[in-house]
């Protein structure tokens, strides 16, 4: 039997990819297993051509967002963990005097969060702001309190923090995390010509993958889906936007026609998010596929 190993097009030159990592999982089995079950466990992380349903497209963009709030950092390739991305929205931006979490979305008073970004090295988060970078205690606070204007810090969800008054808080994300939030290039084009503009840039839309792909998104809802080495789940929803859509970022300017269209022409939607039921790894250039054919027309 045969092993298909071309199945992700034409990636990025250098970029890991499923076929790559895959021969050391090969060799591996070859040692440890009998050829039959080999056989039996590529199907099942997917490596087979057609094993584990149809072809969607490839990943051409991962992303994680340490801090929710902040920009993020741009992978090669992440761990997919029952939570996501591995890493991803681990901590939050708070007001220190009032235990309030970034609401940019709602809150003028919070739209400079995104002038930021926030990256992982090692064990360290690491925050931007310009030419300016921390990662450590009173310096990191130092920096986002200068930036946004009042006392501020970057907390990991779940620390308990004092405040001036006295009292503690436990500090939580503000809604429920869905673990990955997907875009296509298919929904990219169609709202770059509702907008009139040659771009848009997918930072807007803050997702974990971003799938080149004719495909309807909004017609995934309800479909599992297998992505990279072993990661699987379930489209779950469509993707509400919000005020998050049309803020200013590095590099990004505030424009409030971006939101305006989606709700006008699109009811809101853009995107879908999904949830994780077998972890594993994703890159550029890695497979995305569906259980069932979904239909191939854009939105």
């Amino acid at each position: 039997m045969r092993i298909a190993m071309a199945l992700h097009g034409s990636p990025k030159a250098g970029a890991p990819t499923v076929a790559t990592r895959f021969g050391h999982f090969e060799s591996h089995c070859r040692n440890e297993l009998s050829w039959s079950a080999f056989v039996v466990a590529a199907l099942g992380m997917g490596c087979c051509e057609n094993a584990r349903g149809l072809m969607a497209g490839h990943v051409i963009e991962v992303w994680r967002y340490p801090v929710s709030s902040l920009g993020g950092e741009k992978l090669t390739s992440g761990e997919i963990c029952l939570s996501g991305i591995a890493g991803d929205r681990t901590h939050l931006l708070v007001d220190l005097d009032n235990g309030q979490v970034a609401s940019p979305e709602s809150d003028l008073r919070w739209r400079k969060a995104l002038l930021m970004a926030a990256r992982i090295e090692g064990t360290s988060v690491v925050v931007s702001v310009g030419k300016h970078e921390a990662s450590h205690g009173s310096e990191l606070d130092r920096l986002v309190s200068e930036h946004m204007g009042f006392r501020c810090g970057i907390r990991a969800a779940g620390t308990m923090v004092s405040l001036t008054n006295g009292s503690t808080v436990c500090l939580k994300p503000r809604y429920d995390v869905t673990p990955l939030h997907l875009i296509t290039t298919s929904s990219l084009r169609a709202l770059s010509l509702e907008l009139g503009k040659s771009f848009v840039d997918t930072r807007r839309f803050r997702p974990n993958l971003v799938i080149s792909t004719e495909s309807n998104d909004q017609g995934w809802v309800g479909q599992s889906f297998h992505v990279g080495v072993g990661g699987g789940g379930l489209v779950k929803e469509v993707a509400k936007r919000c005020g998050m859509t049309m803020i200013a970022q590095q590099g990004i300017d505030e424009d409030a026609e971006v939101l305006r269209t989606i709700v006008r022409k699109r009811h809101r939607a853009f995107g879908v998010y999904a949830t994780v039921s077998s972890v594993g790894v994703v890159g550029v250039g890695d497979r995305f596929s569906l259980s069932v054919e979904t239909g191939n027309g854009s939105n």
